[in-house]
């Protein structure tokens, strides 16, 4: 008697199953990897666009008669900023909107802190797609870990 079954039989099944189950085992931790280590450069390039306009607002500041103070400036990105334009006046507001401005619609909603040195320019800046973050860029000194807490923004007096 002929047999015409035609399919796999339950052992066949069960041996793809276990090997697609082990190469899953496999692939998991690189990939999660793979995500961590994206979204830290993505943050350490948004920080660098943070510095960049940080510095390129300083200098413009600097040559209108405006020196910045020294201190740590912070803040959360708006779409109102995003569309307004800087005037170099020195003053935080505008450091905001220079800001917004260079990170665009990306960063909305977004936090960020600079460090003002005592001649008016940028020794450092952060930045996190959302307040307490665990991926937070930084730069000059590029962030290789996930922090805990991400960026707090303290209110401002």
């Amino acid at each position: 008697m002929k047999k015409n079954q035609k399919g796999f039989t339950l052992v066949e099944l069960i041996v793809v199953i276990a090997i697609i189950g082990i190469l899953a085992a496999i692939l998991a931790p690189n990939l999660v990897k793979y995500i961590k280590d994206a979204k830290l450069t993505t943050a350490n390039t948004n920080a660098q666009s943070v510095f960049t306009a940080a510095e390129s607002f300083a200098t413009a500041s600097i040559t209108a008669g405006k020196q910045m103070t020294s201190s740590t400036y912070s803040g959360k990105v708006t779409s109102a900023d995003a569309a307004s334009e800087a005037t170099p006046d020195g003053e935080e507001s505008s450091l905001k909107i220079a800001i917004a401005e260079a990170l665009g619609d990306k960063g909305v909603d977004s936090v960020w802190t600079v460090k003002i040195d005592a001649k008016g320019f940028p020794t450092e800046a952060k930045y996190a797609k959302a307040a307490g973050d665990i991926y937070v860029g930084c730069h000059p000194k590029e962030n290789t870990s996930t922090t805990t807490g991400g960026i707090i923004l303290t209110p401002q007096s």
